[in-house]
């Protein structure tokens, strides 16, 4: 009987003692008895009685942690001192509690090992590694700040459970992993807006252990890494459009029929400019059209004040739809990387330094590269050289609307200023090389097909035995000579319509130079032993055939001229005047004295004629007449 009462004593102790824990737990006193063993916290807990009559009325809520009902733990932790088992209750305590911080970590060290494992959601987002590290990256931090927050709220609270100094090294423990995962991401991440995301769920977990008194440095330390992880990310996602912009997009000539995409994709990047010398050129007017402002594209660049004109629409541009959707990638890209620099703390000439990077990585490096990728292909036709190097040029002509548009946002972002050269010097430069090998390349790929025409005529005989084929009273070219004047006037007319004159006779000046100068020294060379009036009406019909179709093309014969004005000569039968002062310079300027001395030593008669209007004896005068002088 005495056995029973006092345990039934005994079981009203501990309830009295509960309540009190109950009472002490409410009232959020916070104490340890010595004053050791609890965490310098602040307290954030305290509330006056209209605040917690607005709680219990279920006007205010309270986080998570702070809403624990923490009873059972604390009935627990008085019934295990009352055994006199404290010391055991805190060691059982502290090993299950860092068992169970451990087990959320080792998710974190998962989620890099295979890309978040199976957390993707079923709309595709586990085949994407970053989608999936995403996910399972934030659960996992959730997870671990929630296991501190609860724990401040624990020693808060005056359980005998985990101590301070345990707490801290836990705390050191998991923050470590945190930051390394962070740190490590960079090889899982692809996307810049998953490193935002992750980004600005770290610095809230930050916040919030650092609010209850934790040390969150190691992760300001990992955000501060990621900056250079996202700007990374976000130029090389930009270069990445921009190369299949320009590698699988159409290169036909931009067409533009209203105002609105005139000022949007046009006057606001300053492409417009390239239009002054086109429309002057095909005597078309210009009328005025604002350019102060880009409504409905946020990313323009504010106009230049120079910029007062553009061409009359509908307008056919010399560069194709790639070049504005370049520029609009550029665009974005600058107030992208102006806003992220606006939000973290960098220095002004570090702020700039990666600003510059970041327009080289598409200006001097994408956007050339692609141009060069598209030049390697075999078969190259000259129109898509040309055109590739009519875009290049007027990416390097947008770069100055780009410049303002940098200068714009990095003030009005960063309130930074910058000088536009040096962030676009290089680019230009790359450009404008792009441009030029793009322009080489359509000349070199002319360049072959009279290469070619030469290689099949290198062993050719001038002194034929029998006089060549007539059609319709003229001699007839060869058929590599129809092939050559055929390739190359196709060339021309894929080129002529986007090129400025200038543009299009220096372009057309290098194939035709090459045929001319051949034609020219055919009869010079030392591969010419001898040649003859049938040899010479071959050479004067492969010429005439050429000359036909530079006249189609609308171009200067200047080329051909030398060529011309040597089968002239020896078909002119005055070659007795070569003697008289002056004659040679005046009528045939091209020619000099010495290669028509060379050429008339080479000639001889051909068998059996009776029609050749040279002579040998005629041949022979007019040499010692140019031996004399």
């Amino acid at each position: 009987m005495a056995g029973i009462r006092a345990a039934t004593a005994r079981r009203r102790r501990l309830a009295e003692l509960a309540k009190q824990q109950d009472r002490a737990l409410a009232s959020m006193h916070r104490t340890d008895g010595d004053g050791g063993g609890v965490l310098e916290f602040p307290l954030g807990d305290e509330r006056d009685e209209d605040e917690g009559q607005a709680n219990e009325a279920g006007l205010q809520e309270d986080d998570g942690a702070e809403a624990m009902d923490l009873t059972p733990l604390h009935r627990c932790a008085h019934v295990q001192s009352m055994l006199g088992r404290s010391d055991d209750f805190a060691a059982y305590y502290v090993e299950n509690r860092a068992a169970q911080l451990r087990s959320d970590l080792s998710k974190v060290v998962a989620g890099l090992g295979d890309g978040g494992g199976g957390n993707g959601s079923a709309g595709g987002g586990a085949s994407d590694p970053g989608v999936a590290f995403l996910q399972s990256y934030q659960s996992s931090v959730a997870q671990v700040v929630g296991f501190f927050l609860v724990e401040a709220r624990v020693l808060r609270s005056g359980v005998n459970g985990m101590s301070a100094a345990a707490t801290r090294a836990l705390w050191g423990e998991a923050a470590f992993t945190l930051a390394s995962a962070l740190r490590t991401s960079a090889g899982v991440m692809r996307d810049p807006g998953q490193v935002l995301v992750v980004r600005d769920f770290v610095a809230l977990a930050a916040d919030a252990v650092r609010a209850v008194g934790f040390d969150a440095r190691s992760l300001d330390a990992a955000l501060n890494g990621t900056r250079e992880m996202y700007m990374s990310l976000l130029a090389n996602d930009a270069a990445e459009q921009i190369r299949s912009v320009l590698s699988t997009g159409s290169l036909e000539p931009f067409e533009v029929s209203t105002e609105g995409e005139m000022e949007r994709q046009v006057v606001a990047y300053g492409l417009h400019e390239l239009a002054v010398g086109q429309a002057s050129e095909a005597g078309r007017g210009q009328s005025p059209i604002g350019v102060a402002s880009s409504p409905g594209d946020g990313n323009a660049p504010p106009a230049s004040p120079a910029a007062s004109s553009s061409p009359r629409l509908p307008w056919r541009a010399p560069f194709s739809a790639s070049v504005p959707r370049v520029c609009q990638l550029t665009s974005r890209f600058l107030g992208d990387m102006a806003q992220f620099l606006g939000t973290v703390s960098m220095p002004a000439a570090e702020a700039r330094a990666a600003l510059a990077s970041g327009v080289s990585t598409l200006l001097a490096e994408a956007a050339p590269g692609a141009v060069d990728g598209a030049l390697s292909a075999e078969s190259l036709p000259v129109a898509k050289a040309v055109r590739l190097s009519l875009d290049a040029a007027a990416l390097k002509t947008s770069c100055a609307a780009l410049e303002r548009r940098a200068k714009h946002v990095c003030w009005q972002e960063m309130r930074v200023e910058v000088s536009p050269k040096e962030l676009f010097a290089q680019a230009t430069l790359a450009l404008e090389a792009a441009s030029k090998r793009a322009t080489d390349c359509a000349a070199n790929t002319m360049l072959v097909f009279v290469e070619r025409y030469r290689m099949a005529n290198a062993g050719r005989s001038w002194a034929p035995d029998a006089p060549p084929a007539v059609s319709q009273g003229l001699t007839v070219p060869s058929a590599e000579m129809e092939d050559l004047a055929e390739q190359l006037a196709m060339s021309f007319a894929s080129v002529r319509a986007f090129l400025s004159r200038e543009e299009y006779a220096r372009l057309c000046a290098q194939p035709l130079g090459q045929a001319g100068a051949w034609l020219a020294g055919a009869l010079a060379s030392e591969a010419s032993r001898h040649w003859n009036p049938w040899g010479l009406a071959t050479l004067d019909a492969e010429l005439r055939r050429l000359e036909t179709a530079v006249r189609s093309a609308e171009l200067p014969d200047t080329q051909l001229a030398e060529a011309r004005q040597l089968v002239s000569l020896l078909q002119s039968q005055s070659l007795e005047r070569l003697d008289e002062a002056g004659y040679l310079q005046r009528q045939y300027p091209r020619l000099s004295a010495a290669k028509v001395l060379i050429v008339l030593e080479k000639y001889r008669e051909p068998p059996n004629d009776r029609t050749s209007f040279m002579r040998r004896k005629a041949v022979d005068a007019a040499l010692k007449k140019l031996r004399r002088q």
